[in-house]
C-alpha cells in the first residue's frame, strides 16, 4: 500500500458534529407499535380456542378454554389502549405541525 494512500477506515470518518442532534431519540421498533400486543394476544386466543373446542384429539381442553377466555379479555383490554395511544399520538403530532404546545 502506497504511503500517500489513506487507510480505508480512517478515509469516512463521519463529522460527529452532524449527528449530534439526530440521536435524540431511538429508533421505533415494531414491538413499539400500540397494536403489537393485541395483536399477539389475539393470535394466541385464536389458537387455544381452536383447541379448546374445534380440536377434538387434545387432552387439556379446560386449560385451552380458560387460556381462551383470559386472552380474549386482554385483546380486549390492550386494544381498546392500543387504538387509545395511536389518536393521543395522531393528535400529538398534528399539533406539533400546527405549531401549537401541549397542553399540561
Amino acid at each position: 500500500m502506497p504511503a500517500d494512500t489513506p487507510d480505508a477506515p480512517d478515509a469516512e470518518t463521519p463529522n460527529e458534529a452532524d449527528d449530534v442532534g439526530e440521536l435524540d431519540e431511538p429508533a421505533e421498533t415494531p414491538f413499539d407499535h400500540p397494536l403489537f400486543l393485541p395483536a399477539l394476544c389475539a393470535g394466541l386466543a385464536v389458537w387455544f380456542g381452536y383447541d379448546g373446542f374445534l380440536n377434538p384429539e387434545i387432552e387439556a381442553v379446560l386449560f385451552n378454554r380458560v387460556a381462551f377466555a383470559a386472552l380474549s379479555v386482554l385483546t380486549a383490554w390492550f386494544g381498546y389502549r392500543g387504538v387509545r395511544e395511536m389518536k393521543q399520538r395522531s393528535a400529538s403530532t398534528q399539533r406539533e405541525a400546527n405549531g401549537e404546545e401541549d397542553a399540561p
